[in-house]
């Protein structure tokens, strides 16, 4: 219920600002109305397109475009841009297209006001952050309830992962303020809707283009549209979704909390060829593109190194587990990789390198997907000596983590997901560097930093590419349970 209170203030607040900005608007009106006269606008039919809104004008004899032009304040270029036939010259009776408003003015008057906000960013005791994500809160509701009816839950896992987002983030600036309650801080929360269309809209809302920092976990194409409007107006951008880092990989002013499966690859990779010296890595290649793509980035981690030296491929798809086991050759100790999050393939391929432990040495590395399996025992795990590597987990013990969670249940009456781990921690990054470095924070993200999920290392995708976090944790099992390594 606590969940359901917060987003119900949110949808109120809204509403109330709504509201109030209506009635201005109508108490100006009655109070112009008498002393104004209508224009050639008012009395033109009006239609409307994606939400855009247009006049339909009949060209009266005498008039030009540079008069038109003048009479609806639209430049002349943006209305032959509409009416391609009006270029070799208007005729009467004609109708022309004519924008209620002028999108190339609306450009030019937004570039004035991102230098505002440039300027802005200069006082460092001071931080507006956008949170966006998608709540679908239109769509939440707790319709007609009589007193004898439970209130069930009306909002999805999916917009509930994300409230959780927004709340792990809140926390962190609540903590934030305790510590330093001169600092100002604004905070904006953003349904995104999950629409591309609908952060089109959303992009002429004051919270979105005047916030200093944006934080959040869309994924695919509304990413996409987000960080390209981060990168006109030169926003800082915090990615927190899973497998972000290609999508915001050109804006040199964000960071993707968590590395890609792929650079987890590459990371352990590296981490296997360093941690198993003189060993021979065996990298298991099957029939799927993507399980083809992360062998080859684990391959190509582990050559990166000094250590890693001998490797071969086995091709499981053409000789299923016999190739696996083929492949095992000499007394060197062995690192296998198994890219694959397919269930049935890797528990197969454990029980017949089980069978073959007592004459070989090797050591098993496997993907994060692999901890949800249900088939594959902590026993197997563990008789395979199986290494397996992930960005982060809400399973570590420090005592900051513990205080968040202890917090998080407190004031939500329920237990935080990753997602709020992450937001958290995203936060407290934005506001410390803030503090310490002011907008240029995202430049200077070269220290290891603690968090609540996992520990961060941001480096550059590439020259002016993103920061992208480095960091990944290592587990093998003992005691038929997971344990950290590194």
């Amino acid at each position: 219920m606590g969940m359901i209170i917060r987003i119900l203030k949110y949808m109120i607040k809204e509403f109330a600002t709504n509201l109030l900005l209506t009635l201005a608007a109508v108490f100006l009106f009655l109070n112009t109305a008498g002393a104004q006269s209508l224009t050639p606008a008012d009395t033109a039919t009006v239609r409307f397109i994606n939400d855009r809104k247009f006049f339909i004008h009949k060209v009266e004899k005498g008039e030009t475009l540079y008069s038109i032009s003048q009479k609806y304040k639209i430049p002349q270029d943006e209305i032959l841009e509409l009416n391609p036939n009006s270029k070799s010259g208007l005729k009467p009776k004609t109708s022309l297209w004519i924008p209620a408003f002028s999108w190339k003015n609306k450009e030019k008057s937004s570039a004035v006001v991102m230098d505002k906000v440039e300027a802005k960013k200069v006082d460092i005791k001071s931080l507006h952050i956008a949170l966006i994500s998608k709540m679908d809160l239109s769509k939440v509701y707790l319709g007609n309830l009589s007193a004898e009816d439970s209130i069930q839950e009306p909002i999805d896992k999916i917009s509930m992962d994300n409230l959780e987002f927004i709340e792990g983030a809140q926390l962190a600036i609540e903590d934030f303020h305790k510590r330093y309650p001169t600092f100002k801080i604004r905070t904006s929360i953003l349904d995104s809707e999950g629409d591309s269309n609908h952060i089109s809209k959303l992009s002429w809302k004051a919270e979105l283009r005047k916030a200093d920092v944006w934080i959040t976990n869309e994924t695919g194409t509304t990413l996409d549209y987000v960080n390209r409007l981060a990168v006109k107006s030169g926003v800082q951008l915090i990615s927190c979704g899973i497998n972000t880092s290609e999508r915001i990989e050109n804006n040199d002013n964000a960071i993707s909390m968590l590395p890609s499966s792929l650079l987890q690859c590459r990371e352990m990779g590296a981490y296997a060829a360093k941690h198993f010296k003189n060993s021979t890595g065996i990298f298991v290649k099957t029939s799927n593109t993507r399980e083809i793509e992360r062998m080859m980035a684990f391959k190509e981690g582990w050559q990166s190194t000094d250590e890693g030296t001998s490797c071969r491929v086995a091709d499981y798809s053409k000789g299923f587990s016999k190739a696996v086991l083929d492949s095992l050759r000499g007394s060197k100790h062995h690192v296998i990789f198994i890219p694959s999050s397919n269930e049935d393939l890797v528990t197969t391929l454990l029980i017949a390198l089980k069978d073959k432990k007592a004459s070989v040495d090797f050591t098993v590395i496997g993907l994060p997907k692999w901890y949800g399996f249900e088939t594959v025992h902590p026993q197997l795990m563990q008789d395979c000596e199986v290494y397996l590597f992930n960005s982060g987990s809400v399973d570590l013990k420090p005592e900051y983590a513990l205080d968040f969670r202890k917090k998080f249940r407190e004031e939500y009456m329920m237990e935080p997901n990753e997602s709020a781990y992450i937001a958290f921690d995203a936060a407290t990054i934005a506001l410390n560097g803030w503090k310490k470095d002011g907008a240029n924070f995202l430049q200077k993200q070269n220290d290891s930093l603690e968090g609540v999920f996992t520990d961060y290392h941001f480096q550059r995708m590439n020259k002016s590419g993103c920061f992208e976090n480095r960091n990944i944790l290592v587990w093998t099992f003992k005691d038929l349970r997971p344990i950290l390594v590194k």
